[in-house]
Formats: structure tokens, sequence, C-alpha cells
């Protein structure tokens, strides 16, 4: 079921108890009036239900929220979505291991509240802005990881209208003001990617989380997100996607056979948005397979209404071709296991043509999580020259290869002349420079205002 067709056309239901006050009530004076402002309302109208059974979830899990931060340390995480970004599940894996109790509320996905790992507890909104209202009405003070970015990014907003004590801390996985570029945004419009009042909201939001909030937390780097940095007056930290160091696995002997390549994570089937076309790697598989080179995707978690349009290519590349294979989605922990001794690269490499309107300041400074995830199952990762941040890390650390356009089409006979062991034992340093315990003590700071020997 889409997710707005669970509210859309209903008048909101307030069961006996509910705190939350009309959603026209609330006042986002960061939003100018107008677009952007009407699609936060409009948004809020078509989301504000709250069934029985679900206050009486929200009740318990606020209750045993109260408990925890009285018996001691206890943090509110909020996400929109599950797995899609894994900074979270890193980071609350971490945290609890020092004695910090996480409790956590996802917005969109139905979970299995009897399996809330990595928290304490967890619930699902399953989409309703109203639940998570009453959850923000009800929860004892305490600092506010929130998990938000594009359309969502104006959840802080949200939450400081219903509790403006609250300290939020928001982490952007991605900014789209580097990736919506202001000369490009009618070709975002017009492709169906972002409405101009999405764009409006989205920027707009973005400049609320570096100016308005408790602080914020990013991953990407490099100048782009200096000049970002110089721009925001509150705190902040980085947090680089990079698994537990328990994730981690040792360089094992290279697979027999031809060289074994992996993808893990997003991409796109051909006819996608000009924003996604740098995802469309189908044809740049079809030659790497040409040159003898054995090509694995690992997909990313996708609604199954969607999966055609990410990995329909993939699906017929794999039909097609026996050196092609699509494979299940795993978590992370299974992913890092799955490509752990079976694979020689890890694969961050695209075709950056010149139709692509995705801004060059995203490109320049992004960071995905996939590297760290080869990383972690010991094994080198090839990265596509434009990813300039993600470029400079790989020779920083050696553990991988930069490859430039040109040098795609003999890609496979430049790796079958490379000192592979060296570049395993460059992995190795990777690994014990880039895990999410290096991280812990800053964020630590950031959310609890104290070191992290005194959060201990």
């Amino acid at each position: 079921m889409p997710e707005t067709a669970l509210f859309q056309g209903e008048t909101p239901v307030s069961p006996a108890g509910s705190l939350r006050p009309g959603p026209s009530s609330l006042a986002f004076p960061a939003l100018p009036t107008g677009p952007a402002l009407d699609c936060v309302q409009q948004l809020l109208a078509q989301r504000w239900n709250v069934t029985p059974e679900a206050l009486t979830r929200v009740v318990e899990l606020t209750q045993r929220l109260h408990q925890a931060s009285q018996a001691g340390q206890a943090l509110l995480f909020i996400a929109v979505h599950r797995e899609n970004f894994p900074t979270l599940g890193y980071l609350v894996h971490g945290l609890r291991e020092r004695g910090v109790r996480a409790f956590g509320v996802y917005l969109m996905p139905d979970i299995d509240e009897n399996r809330p790992e990595p928290f304490e507890d967890c619930t699902s909104c399953r989409g309703s802005l109203g639940v998570l209202s009453e959850i923000i009405l009800r929860v004892p003070n305490v600092a506010v990881y929130l998990q938000a970015h594009a359309t969502r990014a104006f959840l802080s907003q949200l939450l400081h209208a219903l509790r403006p004590e609250l300290r939020i801390f928001q982490e952007v996985y991605d900014w789209m003001d580097a990736f919506v570029p202001v000369e490009h945004e009618a070709v975002f419009e017009q492709e169906r990617v972002f409405t101009r009042p999405e764009i409006e909201l989205m920027r707009a939001s973005e400049r609320y989380v570096r100016t308005r909030t408790s602080g914020f937390i990013y991953k990407d780097g490099g100048a782009p997100l200096q000049q970002l940095l110089a721009e925001s007056t509150v705190p902040s930290v980085q947090l680089m996607p990079c698994p537990p160091q328990s994730f981690q696995r040792p360089p094992a002997p290279p697979p027999p056979g031809p060289l074994r390549l992996a993808h893990a994570g997003g991409l796109r089937s051909a006819g996608v948005s000009r924003a996604f076309a740098d995802l469309c790697a189908a044809p740049l598989y079809r030659d790497l397979l040409a040159q003898g080179c054995d090509v694995s995707v690992f997909p990313a978690a996708v609604n199954p209404n969607g999966f055609d349009a990410a990995y329909g290519d993939y699906q017929r590349l794999a039909a097609e071709h026996p050196r092609a294979h699509l494979r299940e989605h795993l978590s992370l922990r299974e992913l890092i296991d799955a490509l752990h001794g079976q694979f020689h690269y890890g694969m961050l490499l695209y075709h950056f043509n010149s139709d692509l309107v995705v801004g060059e300041r995203h490109l320049r400074g992004a960071l995905a999580s996939k590297l760290f995830v080869y990383w972690a199952a010991g094994i080198p990762a090839l990265v596509s020259e434009e990813l300039e941040y993600m470029a400079t890390l790989v020779r920083e650390t050696g553990a991988g290869l930069v490859v430039k356009r040109r040098e795609l089409a003999t890609l496979g006979a430049r790796l079958q002349d490379v000192d592979y062991a060296a570049l395993q034992a460059r992995v190795v340093e990777a690994q014990q420079r880039y895990h999410i315990e290096r991280f812990l003590p800053a964020v630590l700071r950031l959310l609890t205002g104290c070191s992290a020997t005194e959060s201990s």
C-alpha cells in the first residue's frame, strides 16, 4: 500500500488520551509563507491519524524511555527509514556498548517490535506524523538524534513546533542544496524528482538544521563540505558511515578464477531521471564482463513496486550472461560476510556523462557507506576519480585504486597487473582507522555535552 494511502482523504482520528494539537495550529517560522509551508501543512493533514492501538504503543515506549532516563543515560533516535542509511545502526551499536540506553522510532516502515535491535526498544509510526507527534509530546527531556534529509529534513522543525525545549541533533545524510544545483532546478521538476515547493522546503529546512538545531551530524567531506560548515552557526561533527570493529573481517586469499567485482547498494535502470543517470551502470558492467570480469550486484532494500526501475537492467543482464549476478538484499553484517573472501574488489565505478544534472558539489564531497563495507569485508575498493572525496581517502590509505573514465575500457587488464597482497595489507590499515568506534567520543560530546570518559 502506498505510504500516503493510509491517510489521504480521511478526517484525522484522535483517540481518548491524545495530546497532539490540530496540525494547522503548529508554527513553522523558518518556512516562508507560500508553497513550501503549504507543502508541510498538506503533508501533516494527510498523515495526522492515530489509532487507539498506536497510542497504546506510544505510551508503552515513552514510559520505558522515562524509566531509562531516570536510571542513567538514555537517548531517543528517530529515523525515516530502516537500514537505508546505516550510520544509525552502527552508531547505536557502539553507544550501547558504552552503556547508553537507546530507544528508536521509525517513521515509515512497519517493523517487528519483538526484534528491536539495535535499540533497547523501538516502534514504527507506519507513516503517521500524528503518531510521531504523540511520541514527542510524551518523551522526557532527553537528547533526540534525528536522521532525516531531503523532503523530510523539515522534521526537526516539527519536533520544535511541538516541544521547543528539546535538544534536536539532526543527521543529514545527503545535502539536497548540493544535490540540486540552482541552474538545474527546472530539470528536477520536469522529470518529477522533486516539485518546486519541495525544493524550496529542502533548502529552507537545511538552513534550519545548520542554524537552529542543537547540532548536526554529517558524513561527507572535502572542499564542498568545508563551505557548508563555514556557513553554519551550530555545533557539528562528522560521522563517517563505518561498520563497528566487530563487523570487520581480515583479508582472505583472493578467490580463484576470473576477477570478481561486487557492487553493493543503489543502482538504477535505463530511463530514469538525469539526476540519477550515473547510477545506470549496466553499460559499464557489460564492458567489464567483456573484459573477462565477473560482476555481482547486491541490491539495497527497495519497495517491490520500484524494483524494476532500480534493478531490472541488472536482473536481465544476469539472465543473459553467466558471469553477471544479481544477489538478494542482505543485512549489513550478512553483506560483509558474503563479500569476505569471495570477491577481489568492491566497486564505486560509474559513468559521469554530460547529461547528468546532479550537482558537482554533491559528487565531489560524497561519501558512500559501501566504501567502508568493502574495507570491513577485507577487500580493496575501486573508485571513480570524479568522486573526489572518496578518491582522496583511497589514495591516502592505498586500500584500493582510483580509476579515471578513460581507464575503464582496459580496467580488467590493469587489475591483472596489481600487487594484490600489498592492497590487502593497506586494507588492514584502513580497517584500523575507519570504524564507528573512532567517531563515538565526538558524537557523545555533541549529544550529551560531556566527554566520552564522563559519559561512560
